[in-house]
């Protein structure tokens, strides 16, 4: 029985973040109307489709290969997070400095802003996996949720107050995961199940295939 209020909690929780996910994006159509060019939505949406493609080959797939492992009953759970987010932030370092070094040489475009959404685009989809592989659904929904609402909320702060372009539309985007990422931390035991000690070079190897 309780296994079904559980299942009929989560689904509860899962639509009521589908239909605010809904909600706002059709909110934020005006907004985006209204406030960005042609030019500017077209650079926001190659940039977040660049950051789509490249994402899972700079990070060797590590987000889906969190999961798949965390799944797996025969892993030590700790050891596959902590070698998956181990390996994301040496290879986020990189890529922010690669951007530091990049942004002086590309002015059409805002390098550094589309480098740290690839950054928290990547630490967030990592941590959310893992969540949801733990069986905590309940928590990514409402993750979710508040991902979305600050994501939205910053929109209209950021480009209707502020005229903010094409920076701010990648911003709100980053303020909305960084926000669920702080909602992970702080509402599931994920801190401690992170040790240097527990990176695993051969199970980082399998985890990449």
């Amino acid at each position: 029985m309780n296994r079904y209020k559980k299942l009929i909690g989560n689904s509860a929780i899962f639509a009521v973040g589908n239909l605010g996910s809904k909600l706002m994006q059709f909110i934020l159509i005006p907004v985006y109307s209204y406030t960005l060019t042609i030019s500017q939505f077209g650079k926001a949406d190659f940039i977040t489709t660049i950051i789509g493609l490249v994402s899972p080959l700079i990070y060797l797939d590590m987000v889906d290969g969190v999961f798949r492992f965390t799944l797996d009953e025969s892993e030590d759970k700790k050891r596959v997070f902590s070698t998956g987010l181990l390996f994301t932030t040496i290879i986020s370092i990189i890529a922010f400095m690669t951007g530091l070094a990049v942004a002086p040489f590309i002015s059409k475009y805002p390098i550094l802003d589309a480098t740290l959404l690839l950054v928290v685009t990547t630490f967030f989809g990592l941590i959310s996996n893992y969540v949801r592989a733990i069986g905590r659904a309940g928590t990514f929904a409402v993750a979710g949720i508040i991902n979305t609402f600050i994501m939205g909320a910053s929109n209209i702060i950021f480009l209707v107050m502020f005229h903010g372009g094409v920076s701010s539309y990648l911003e709100a985007m980053v303020l909305g995961q960084i926000a669920a990422i702080i909602y992970f931390l702080i509402s599931t035991p994920i801190i401690k199940q992170i040790r240097l000690k527990w990176f695993d070079i051969k199970l980082f190897r399998e985890m990449c295939v």
